[in-house]
Parts: structure tokens; C-alpha cells; sequence
């Protein structure tokens, strides 16, 4: 097995994977949550585009941004003809919660802050108005 960045372990459980101990735990506590019926949903791994991928078509000279398709949660394909200039820069959030008075909030199980989360927390604060909490 592979070492992480910061000796951080892969746990299994409830058939899927999760980035850490602490990140397994939170979603032990959210599970029972939901059991419980203080949540109403609850999403692992979502992603959100923060800036849609630049695409150029080189024999017509056009150039075209990629919608943001964050209901689906699905990766968008590009047409023939065109080249990937500039990546999509995405976020994925490791809990979003939904509860029963319809409020939704994106949590991060983090153990180290790095300058890379602290760019994109900033992002979805602007960029799509949400607020991502650490837990």
C-alpha cells in the first residue's frame, strides 16, 4: 500500500472507501444521523465546479467553456474537435448534508489545512455561495 502525504490510512467501510480514520468517523456520526432521521440526506465525494474547463476547436478557431452540471455529479465530455486548454477546477466536498428545513451544508473532515483547500473553501464561498465548515 502507498503512503498519503500525511500518513494518513485508508479505511473500508460500508462499502466504499474513505481518506482517513477521521474522515470514516464523521461519516459513522452522519450514518446515524440519518437512521435517526435528523438528516434528511447525505452525500460523500460531491463535486462541485468551481471553474468550468476551456475547450478550442484549432480548424474553426472557437472556443467553449464546459457547463457546470453539478446535479448530475458527472464529469462532462467534450465535443469532436475540440482540445482541452484549461482543466476544470473542481472541489470535492467530502459530506454534503441535507436537513429536514431544507438547509444543506458542506462539511470537510480535515487534519491539516492546506493552501490548496484554503483556495478552493474561498471559491465556494464565492463562486457558489457556500460555505464549507471542518469538522
Amino acid at each position: 500500500m502507498r503512503t498519503t502525504n500525511f500518513k494518513n490510512k485508508r479505511v473500508f467501510y460500508d462499502s466504499r472507501w474513505h481518506a482517513s480514520k477521521h474522515e470514516c468517523e464523521c461519516y459513522k456520526k452522519f450514518k446515524l444521523l440519518l437512521e435517526r432521521k435528523k438528516i434528511t440526506d447525505l452525500k460523500c465525494q460531491f463535486c462541485f465546479v468551481l471553474y468550468p474547463a476551456v475547450y478550442y476547436n484549432r480548424s474553426t478557431g472557437a472556443f467553449l467553456l464546459a457547463p457546470f452540471v453539478p446535479e448530475e455529479n458527472k464529469k462532462w465530455k467534450k465535443p469532436k474537435g475540440f482540445v482541452n486548454l484549461q482543466p476544470a477546477y473542481r472541489y470535492y466536498a467530502d459530506f454534503v448534508v441535507y436537513y429536514p428545513d431544507g438547509s444543506v451544508v458542506v462539511y470537510d473532515a480535515k487534519g491539516v489545512k492546506t493552501d490548496e483547500y484554503l483556495r478552493k473553501k474561498k471559491m465556494m464561498l464565492k463562486v457558489r455561495n457556500i460555505e464549507v465548515k471542518e469538522i
